[in-house]
């Protein structure tokens, strides 16, 4: 089993109220699965992906990864990598260095051929030169896909990937998504696309912090 949840609680404090953003889920999702998550928004969907990707902490529960228990980020750094819904690039750097940053704290280096090949599928290699500042919003996110795509994981979280992308640079997505998946990568996507979760192997519907249907 890849992932383990054991009544998985994260909260968090609004004013005076608590609210639950995870309550109590259980969960487990196998190896090389491509996987959809749906719901309203703040149903927890964007909180489920941060806690699988080490970058939240449960406050009550247990998160198993390949079978070991998860206390901090170290044992996901070079197994999982996420594609967030606002890109996350920085701004002073060029989409060249955004794209290669993560390899100094995964300890990875990427090969020209793979920074190539990976922009040409997504459009972005004549971008390279360009900052952030100069690239539309689908031309952000696709900057953002690729940066995640390069390193050779177990595990890439998707949080609303083609929300800020037309329906060709979409579909292309999906095409890599399920070329990936072919050679042994389990995909987790957030979105909101009923179509694009069709394509998925399994669908988890959550509410309210809960896991409703799977």
């Amino acid at each position: 089993m890849l992932i383990e949840l054991n009544k998985a609680v994260k909260r968090y404090n609004s004013g005076e109220m608590e609210v639950r953003a995870l309550d109590g889920i259980s969960l487990q999702i196998e190896q090389n699965c491509f996987v959809a998550v749906l719901g309203p928004s703040g149903c927890g969907k964007s909180t489920l992906l941060n806690i699988l990707a080490g970058y939240e902490k449960l406050d009550e529960g247990e998160y198993r990864f390949a079978g070991q228990k998860v206390e901090d980020d170290h044992l996901l750094r070079n197994r999982v990598a996420m594609i967030f819904q606002d890109h996350q690039l920085l701004e002073y750097l060029s989409v060249r260095e955004n794209l290669l940053l993560p390899s100094l704290y995964r300890r990875q280096r990427v090969e020209p051929a793979r920074l190539k090949q990976v922009s040409r599928q997504l459009g972005i290699e004549g971008l390279w030169k360009r900052m952030p500042s100069q690239l539309s919003g689908g031309e952000k996110q696709r900057c953002g896909i690729a940066r995640a795509l390069l390193y050779d994981c177990r595990l890439i979280l998707a949080d609303e990937p083609t929300g800020s992308l037309d329906r060709a640079n979409g579909q292309a997505l999906m095409a890599i998504f399920a070329q990936l998946h072919s050679e042994g990568c389990s995909i987790i996507m957030v979105t909101h696309d009923r179509q694009l979760a069709e394509r998925c192997q399994r669908i988890i519907r959550m509410e309210d912090g809960h896991v409703i249907a799977q």
